[in-house]
Order: C-alpha cells, then structure tokens, then sequence
C-alpha cells in the first residue's frame, strides 16, 4: 500500500507533477494508492495534521493486512523501481537517501546514517519524505507509529525503543522538489555548498 501524504497544498503545477510519479509507482507495483490532502494540517496544524495521516494510512494498512506500507510526502517524485529496492533490503523499516535535485546541498542536511554512506546503514534520522514500513514493523510498533515528536530523530529512537532498528538504502533515491521547512531557497542555490545541518 502507498499513502501519499499531503505535507503541502496539492494546488500547484509542481504537485501535479509529483502525482504522476505516485500514480506510475502504485501501477508498478500493483497497489492501493491512497492520497491525503493537507486538510488535516489545516485543520490541526503541521505536526499534528501529520501525524493524523500517518496513523490512518498505518491503520488501513493494518486492516488490509498490507504486507508493506510506504509513506511518499506529496513533494516527493519516486522511480517505478523503489518499492522494489526497499524491499530488497529485507529490513523492516527503511528509507531511500534523499536528494534535492534543484539543491543539492541540502540532502546532506535531512538525514544521518550511523556509519557511512554506503549500501545499507542503520539509520540515525532522516525526514519523513519516503519510508517504508514492512507489516510486522507495523504490529510490532503499534500505534502510535509516529508518536508527536516535533524532531524526526525522536521519532527514529521511539522505533528503536520498540525493538525495530530503521535503516537507510544508498542503492535508492527519491527527488524532493520541494526544500523542507527552515531552510533558506537562497542559500540552497545549487552553486553554493554551505552544508547547513537542520538537526533533525
């Protein structure tokens, strides 16, 4: 199952070309693709509209007994194959390296593998922009699966406390067309290399 996670208002050109992407990936990989607006960031603000979506998209997906469960944010323009490559892994919870094609100093910003950045590494933190959630991850986190920290790190370390360690993959990508929140467009200009560290 793919949730799509409305982090965004869907109302622009940029999400409609995302959508796309998502529409091509669920086809790939013949499965339910289910479409969150940002109505519930509306309606209860950022972290708590978010975590809304994540519990109801983890909640589906344990009726449906969904043998995997990956969460895209809507800026977030996925390959047909990374479902593909994430389930390779054989890890329960794990996510592909992200990259800002329009930014590129930021990728090394957003997240923070515990060793190196090669293969498959335990994961320290990473944004929230795509990660997949094997079904026995899902039973054994429980709800809820993204408890309202306000830092991604927090979250990472509640998942390590339930027994399941996440792991990041350096064989998969996914493009963030969009720069997180805090971070300065100016001094992400893909000609400047300030390496800025948003900690999580």
């Amino acid at each position: 199952m793919i949730c799509v996670i409305g982090q965004k208002p869907f109302r622009t050109g940029l999400f409609r070309t995302t959508r796309k992407y998502h529409r091509t990936l669920a086809k790939a990989t013949d499965t339910k693709l289910i479409i969150f607006e940002d109505q519930p960031i509306k309606q209860y603000g950022k972290f708590e509209g978010l975590q809304r979506m994540h519990e109801q998209g983890a909640a589906l997906a344990r009726k449906a007994l969904a043998p995997w469960l990956l969460f895209l944010e809507n800026d977030v323009a996925p390959l047909p194959n990374l479902v593909e490559q994430l389930l390779a892994t054989g890890k329960d919870i794990v996510v592909p390296r992200p990259e800002f094609p329009q930014f590129p100093a930021a990728a090394v910003s957003v997240f923070r593998p515990q060793l190196s950045m090669h293969g498959v590494q335990p994961c320290i933190w990473s944004v929230f922009s795509a990660i997949l959630f094997t079904q026995h991850a899902l039973k054994v986190v429980g709800s809820p699966l993204f408890p309202l920290f306000k830092q991604e790190q927090l979250v990472f370390d509640y998942w390590r406390s339930k027994g399941i360690r996440p792991y990041m993959t350096f064989e998969a990508n996914v493009d963030i067309l969009e720069l997180p929140g805090g971070f300065d467009r100016a001094s992400m200009h893909p000609e400047l290399d300030h390496r800025l560290y948003c900690g999580g």
